[in-house]
């Protein structure tokens, strides 16, 4: 842990305080230059392209940072909206210097997968900030599940049904691409995956004790048969599960039944 807080101390000494306004203000510009020249297809020239940055186009592992969401000029806004509503919480929860970090270790995975994937010999495989914003919205969705927006402008979704939703599908594009795709998408989510290490493990924890409890509780429960005229409402035994047992009305309780056992024990509910 003090190593952590010493490495975070002096990388945030380099981390770009507001780093989410930066970025946005590039899409914007990359936006407007994609939408007023499309003939020129601008955005092919800021793709992540390992055989193209080993040609000497070395801006590319920079520019791939700044394509915008989407090319529609209406629906960007609203995306870039949400993303820099997402980088500000983040930055805020963690600091300058734990977001910067978890947006670079998403940059550079995207990279270096892309950098594999050419060395393998895969063509036609290009990186951009499609996974990189998504894991933005899996960290947030994580630390703010409870925060709702609107989708369509109308229906009020909590941003962590939307976050499942979108776990589905990275999983499900992990099942029909092919294995270079499926590293460079592991390796693209690799920053959540590395700061929630715990929290998700945490919560499989808790899943699997919940479920040990879950059995237990049924293991114990016997169900009265649905013919029985008599059913102990604290052991749920019945004249059929358990013939030598008498059974007695409580009317102090309610007129509740009880086995003659816990009709003795039991304390009056008013």
């Amino acid at each position: 842990m003090r190593r952590t807080n010493r490495f975070l101390a002096a990388f945030g000494r380099i981390a770009i305080p507001n780093i989410t306004v930066y970025l946005i203000a590039f899409q914007v510009m990359c936006l407007f230059m994609i939408v007023g020249q499309p003939q020129s297809h601008f955005e092919q020239k800021l793709v992540f392209d390992a055989a193209r940055v080993m040609q000497g186009e070395w801006w590319r592992v920079i520019t791939f940072l700044f394509l915008p969401p989407i090319e529609n000029p209406v629906f960007a806004f609203f995306a870039f909206y949400f993303f820099w509503l997402m980088g500000t919480a983040l930055e805020s929860h963690w600091g300058t210097a734990r977001f910067n970090l978890f947006l670079l270790i998403g940059a550079l995975a995207t990279i270096g997968s892309g950098f594999l994937a050419y060395a393998l010999g895969a063509e036609g495989i290009g990186g951009t900030n499609v996974y990189i914003g998504e894991t933005v919205f899996l960290a947030f969705a994580t630390l703010y599940p409870d925060f709702q927006i609107y989708l369509f402008f109308i229906l009020p979704v909590k941003v962590k049904y939307l976050a499942i939703l979108t776990g589905i599908m990275l999983c499900l594009q992990l099942l029909v691409v092919g294995w270079v795709e499926k590293a460079m998408l592991v390796a693209a989510v690799g920053n959540y995956l590395l700061f929630f290490s715990g929290d998700i493990v945490e919560l499989i924890r808790r899943g699997k004790s919940r479920a040990r409890q879950k059995m237990r509780q049924s293991a114990l429960y016997v169900p009265p048969s649905g013919d029985a005229m008599h059913c102990c409402c604290v052991c749920k035994a019945t004249e059929k599960t358990h013939p030598d047992y008498e059974f007695r009305y409580c009317s102090e309780c309610g007129g509740k039944c009880y086995c003659l056992q816990h009709q003795k024990e039991h304390v009056h509910q008013q």
